[in-house]
């Protein structure tokens, strides 16, 4: 049994670190407290790493009784170094007035430290066992994203984006296009290549075989299509994946009574033709960050 003590001491590890840093951006929600965007976005940093925790504890939960053979451990050098980016950063909350350049830094480090690489690993070691392990990768990715955003949004700490850029991403969106207009499909895999990897397929048929083989963070689909339309997609694809539904965008041509209540109904997002690149890439930034 000597994998699964492993794998248990990482878990043991992870919901640590996850405890520290909802302390530390609850923290620091107080600090900068006369910032009111800061404070929200610290306080919104803390909330998520409790949601982290949460299934983590989870995750120790399940391997109760499992012999889950785990063929990396954490050694003492990669938990030193996450430990002291939280060090720093406590250490510069005491300081007044606190340093935000320099705090916010601590946080990009400890972010895209090994700490977020191994909460990856072990989710995906168990993501046989709930779909769940498969949306905490996805809200670990967005969680960056989050940061990468506000630091893009706020003049004095613009500096800190490039080295962000150079620091390794636990997850990278995929987005599924379905259309049946080869040309346009092609468009719309240029348009969104930068926002993640661009999966198409020609019909509704197609889709819903891609969808059964890797979670799609967007699906951006046609209505009109041979084979099997957006609306029959759309049913099939909820049928078996309780959730997707939110991820949908739909790109329609038309926009008749019966399409209109049925989009109402059901609270889905669409585009009509023609769309604006502008139009199309904000429609999908909302879904990868919702």
């Amino acid at each position: 049994m000597v994998y699964n003590i492993r794998m248990k001491e990482l878990i043991r590890w992870l919901i640590e670190m996850e405890e520290r840093a909802e302390k530390v951006y609850t923290k620091a929600s107080a600090a900068f407290s006369g910032d009111k965007e800061l404070s929200d976005f610290f306080k919104g940093l803390s909330v998520e790493e409790a949601s982290h925790r949460a299934v983590i504890e989870k995750a120790a939960g399940l391997i109760r009784g499992m012999d889950i053979v785990m063929p990396i451990t954490v050694d003492e050098a990669a938990r030193d170094e996450v430990a002291g980016h939280f060090a720093r950063c406590e250490r510069l909350m005491a300081e007044e007035p606190v340093d935000s350049i320099a705090f916010f830094e601590c946080v990009v480090f400890a972010e895209f430290s090994e700490w977020n690489d191994i909460f990856l690993y072990v989710i995906n070691r168990l993501k046989p066992q709930s779909s769940e392990f498969v949306q905490a990768a996805v809200y670990i990715q967005h969680h960056k994203r989050r940061l990468e955003d506000f630091i893009e949004g706020r003049e004095e700490l613009k500096g800190l984006l490039e080295r962000i850029k150079g620091l390794p991403r636990v997850w990278e969106d995929s987005i599924l296009v379905v259309e049946d207009d080869e040309d346009i499909r092609g468009l719309l895999k240029e348009v969104l290549v930068s926002d993640g990897l661009v999966d198409t397929a020609g019909n509704g048929r197609e889709g819903l075989d891609k969808i059964a083989g890797r979670y799609y963070s967007v699906i951006l689909s046609d209505w009109d299509m041979p084979v099997m339309n957006g609306m029959e997609l759309y049913k099939a694809a909820v049928a078996k994946y309780p959730g997707i539904g939110e991820r949908f965008i739909f790109f329609t041509g038309g926009l008749d009574a019966g399409r209109g209540e049925f989009l109402q109904n059901n609270g889905l997002k669409f585009l009509s033709k023609p769309a604006s690149v502008r139009e199309i890439r904000k429609a999908v930034a909302g879904v990868l960050s919702s």
